[in-house]
């Protein structure tokens, strides 16, 4: 009977050792310390043991800002050879040409109004005239204005016209007075001429309700500035 107990012995041991490895791994399984639960969220952002990660959420930005400021526009006449720049006030423009009396061309910045007086498309309205013209006997601008403009010298006298030399080398004389009171009819703003002396130059305004439109002031000094500034990007022979 002993020796019977002794050769079971080995397999009830062997049981013993299978059901407490069983029981063993069923215990890690099964327990809460040998699980890893889901990390939670919370206020957006992601919360683990060692670091936070947010949540974001990217929208692509729309723009729709305008600029106010008056940007430059310039304007090539490749035919003739001839160029200059004038400020876009934030309006749609244009460039018209024609011809002249002078022999040359009629340059004519024109701006889209602000408003119309009837229905319908809003018109331009024509701003700044240049008018350019040869010089071909090549008299300097102060013999060509007295000659045309000037025969009694009443207006260089009076101060109604000042000579000034710009900065790309254009002569000009510009209305900076009132005219004198010697019959004298309307006159344009500004004469001036290249620094060759091939080409003629004279600039104005249409007229101060254009300006008005545009919002700038109808000074004297205003008017000059603006003509000035164009004058000084013009390129001509």
């Amino acid at each position: 009977m002993n020796r019977g107990f002794i050769s079971v012995l080995p397999i009830i041991l062997l049981v013993l050792i299978a059901g407490g490895v069983g029981y063993w791994a069923w215990t890690q399984t099964s327990s809460p310390q040998g699980s890893i639960p889901p990390a939670p969220v919370a206020n957006g952002v992601l919360q683990t043991s060692t670091t936070s990660v947010a949540v974001i959420t990217v929208s692509s930005p729309v723009s729709n800002a305008t600029s106010t400021e008056p940007a430059d526009i310039t304007y090539q006449d490749t035919k003739d050879g001839v160029s200059f720049t004038y400020l876009s006030f934030g309006r749609p423009s244009h460039v018209f040409t024609q011809t002249n009396g002078l022999g040359g061309t009629t340059y004519t910045v024109s701006y889209l109004a602000s408003s119309a007086p009837t229905a319908g498309p809003l018109p331009y309205v024509d701003t700044f005239i240049l008018q350019l013209g040869p010089n071909p006997s090549l008299v300097p601008l102060q013999q060509w204005f007295a000659a045309n403009e000037d025969s009694s010298g009443t207006l260089i006298k009076s101060g109604a016209f000042t000579h000034e030399v710009l900065s790309n080398g254009i002569d000009a004389l510009f209305a900076t007075g009132p005219l004198p009171d010697d019959g004298l009819g309307p006159i344009e703003n500004t004469f001036a001429m290249t620094s060759s002396r091939k080409t003629l130059i004279i600039a104005d305004i249409s007229a101060d309700s254009a300006l008005h439109d545009l919002g700038q002031k109808l000074t004297e000094e205003n008017v000059n500035l603006l003509l000035r500034n164009i004058l000084e990007s013009l390129m001509a022979p």
